[in-house]
């Protein structure tokens, strides 16, 4: 089977990680050539296997009236049996080849709710009546709570992640942790994610800080990209707190967690994030806001808590909770946590794929 996925832009973080993932996995048995609207960077190849092809079609800035047309004359040259796409982008460019060109099947997973990844309501309606609805393309949830958000019955296929090939253990990691660790001797919570205001870092920065002052020994240690300009500066002088310490991006994510304590997700909302996935892989505890399908995934008290709702009290109540907890629960609590990754690994994650990519149309 010949595979083309399609997803706009290649960079080190959220979704492309999985785009990733998932073509490296797909193409130790399948034939996969991944297509890009954009010049990829150096860092963006990062961690693609040397047997996905990578294609760039070129989108020029703003809206690129002729791009549906490459596009659609790359997809003739390529031939492919399934054309798999990512993001609302990747889908509306492709509506000529899929109105047009039918000697390729296609599919589409959505990624977030449907009214956060198309928010124009009339453009929604028009891509879901003319290209989903009619059965031209499949489309496919990466959770329960993102088909929850659509008008009509879709297949769910929870995200995975290839972590295997990660070390749990980084030299500069351990030496970064340490040192974090030394300065008072306390619990060190970890949160990865790009500074933007849905991930909500102002709530956690805030309750670190009032646990600070009223004795908590803690340290924060937040990892990700600053792309909201704005946001980031709200965020300096929290950031500035003894007890937090903002380190950038960082590329092993495993082994930072594997030295941390609890992982922290803030979130106002997710559909199904990618950084919980790689928690559970490094045996890491989560505390977490019960926002999107994370509740689907955290066992309360189990695998990780939830906090009752997305407020700073509630979210200061359940990290209290977590670090009031007696070694041997967290140690059981560590060792679920890790017995959770089993279920959203990559080789549970394609397989699902296959089975939906090989099935007859109806």
């Amino acid at each position: 089977m010949k595979i083309a996925e399609i997803m706009p832009v290649l960079e080190l973080c959220g979704v492309t990680r999985f785009v990733v993932d998932l073509c490296n996995r797909l193409a130790q048995t399948h034939e996969v050539v991944l297509i890009v609207f954009y010049p990829v960077s150096e860092n963006g190849r990062a961690g693609l296997s040397e047997q996905v092809r990578l294609l760039e079609a070129g989108k020029k800035p703003g809206i690129d009236l002729g791009l549906p047309r490459r596009l659609r004359k790359l997809l003739q040259q390529e031939q492919a049996d399934v054309v798999h796409l990512h993001t609302a982008s990747a889908l509306q460019y492709a509506a000529l080849s899929i109105l047009s060109y039918r000697k390729s099947r296609y599919f589409y997973t959505l990624h977030s709710e449907a009214g956060f990844e198309i928010p124009s309501r009339l453009i929604r309606i028009i891509t879901e009546y003319t290209l989903l609805r009619s059965g031209l393309c499949r489309v496919i949830s990466n959770s329960s709570f993102v088909a929850d958000s659509l008008t009509f019955p879709t297949p769910v296929i929870p995200l995975g992640r290839d972590l295997q090939k990660h070390r749990l253990y980084d030299e500069n990691a351990h030496r970064q942790m340490a040192a974090i660790r030394q300065r008072h001797g306390g619990s060190i919570l970890l949160h990865v994610s790009n500074l933007t205001p849905v991930k909500n870092q102002h709530m956690l920065c805030r309750v670190v800080q009032q646990m600070s002052n009223n004795g908590a020994n803690v340290e924060l240690v937040l990892i990700g990209n600053a792309p909201d300009e704005a946001y980031f500066r709200r965020l300096m002088p929290l950031l500035k707190h003894e007890r937090i310490h903002y380190l950038g991006q960082k590329n092993n994510i495993p082994a930072y967690m594997s030295e941390a304590d609890f992982f922290c997700l803030s979130s106002l909302t997710e559909s199904g994030p990618l950084v919980l996935i790689e928690a559970f892989f490094a045996g890491l505890i989560p505390v977490c806001t019960p926002c999107g399908d994370v509740p689907n995934k955290i066992q309360h008290g189990i695998n990780g808590l939830c906090a009752k709702d997305c407020s700073q009290q509630a979210y200061e109540e359940a990290l209290q909770t977590a670090l009031d907890m007696p070694a041997e629960q967290r140690s059981r609590m560590s060792a679920a946590s890790k017995q959770s990754y089993a279920a959203y690994s990559m080789d549970t994650c394609v397989k699902r794929y296959l089975q939906l990519f090989q099935q007859e149309p109806a």
